[in-house]
């Protein structure tokens, strides 16, 4: 295999250092591994033996009373991810939807990950067969939307205090959804802990494998 130079590798050693911001995670990742891709696929090797982070593009929704650059969305870029994050205003639900709607329309993100208001967004788009994440999603107060398509993933904590946890399991039996779609994390409605927040990222990357698979 056709390897990075080694006076390169200290170019991806910095970026991880700095956090491995998006744009130069990106570039460095495309820079010194594009050869040894291409190198593998002549060769018949499979890629997942190169341990290569898969990047993905991914449109996050946030929640009412938020705003773009949260805790959750910035955890999803420092792994290299390209996070596509709309201001969404908080007294026009349908404005929101359009909103957002145009941004998936522009970007056609690999994921839509959609925060409690958010969520209730993201279940109002028409997002063909892209998978869906959703988060304590707030679907009784906004909007019409009562089901959520094969695939979604839905994170919430049982000790939420703003949105109740049966929401999300009536959600389930609406959508004819199994359980194993939910998945029980946190102490809270915000979700911003270690815990939630790598349980967010492994949700966004089944979702995102099982729509590829």
């Amino acid at each position: 295999l056709k390897l990075p130079h080694p006076a390169d590798m200290w170019v991806l050693w910095l970026e991880i250092f700095r956090g491995g911001r998006v744009i130069g995670w990106k570039n460095v990742y495309r820079t010194l591994f594009s050869n040894t891709i291409s190198v593998c696929t002549k060769a018949k090797f499979p890629r997942q033996h190169l341990s290569i982070p898969t990047l993905m593009k991914i449109l996050h929704l946030h929640g009412w009373n938020s705003v773009p650059g949260g805790v959750k969305p910035m955890f999803l870029a420092n792994h290299g991810h390209e996070l596509i994050q709309p201001a969404l205003p908080d007294d026009d639900f349908t404005t929101a939807v359009q909103i957002a709607q145009a941004e998936f329309d522009l970007h056609r993100p690999n994921v839509v990950v959609g925060s409690s208001r958010g969520g209730a967004i993201a279940m109002s788009l028409d997002i063909g067969p892209t998978p869906l994440v959703l988060l304590c999603p707030a679907w009784k107060r906004w909007g019409s939307a009562t089901t959520v398509k094969p695939g979604t993933l839905i994170l919430h904590s049982r000790q939420d205090e703003v949105i109740p946890f049966d929401d999300s399991l009536e959600l389930l039996r609406n959508s004819g959804l199994s359980e194993s779609s939910l998945i029980v994390v946190g102490t809270n409605h915000r979700l911003a802990d270690t815990e939630p927040l790598q349980a967010l990222h492994k949700a966004v990357e089944k979702a995102f494998g099982e729509n590829q698979g």
